[in-house]
């Protein structure tokens, strides 16, 4: 639900020429503060600036995303026999991802860690399959 405001942010700050970051999180509040007409970040207007568009480029990572996710899931169907191994693969993946997202100076790493971090949506499915093993449908 948040992915496309943030990846919209992050294009958009990066867009506005806001190279020099300290991590992911100031790039995309760049992206979201409202700037004044001459584009000055030390003079910000007190209303809020509501965008209705959406940057090309975040469609297209939308979609990257998308084919990223089936590649990972076709890969992981491969493993569907060892659950623990792959969820906990996917889970610590997802937390180096996560915690390395706001270290990392240069904008594109941090976006493609940002979206490794959301590898997290992978192992919902095996959560939900381990349910299943723990509850036959006969008692559901």
């Amino acid at each position: 639900m948040w992915y496309p405001f943030i990846i919209n942010s992050f294009f958009v700050s990066y867009g506005r020429g806001v190279t020099e970051i300290t991590g992911l999180c100031q790039l995309i509040t760049a992206g979201i503060s409202p700037y004044n007409s001459s584009g000055s970040t030390n003079e910000l207007i007190g209303t809020e600036v509501c965008r209705e568009s959406l940057e090309d480029l975040t469609a297209y990572s939308a979609i990257v995303l998308s084919v990223l996710f089936a590649i990972v899931n076709l890969i992981l169907a491969k493993f569907a026999k060892r659950k623990k191994s792959v969820i906990l693969m996917t889970l610590l993946l997802s937390t180096i991802g996560g915690v390395t997202t706001n270290l990392v100076p240069d904008p594109y790493s941090a976006l493609s860690l940002f979206m490794t971090f959301l590898i997290t949506i992978i192992g919902v499915g095996i959560v939900f399959s381990y349910y299943v093993d723990l509850y036959p449908t006969s008692y559901r």
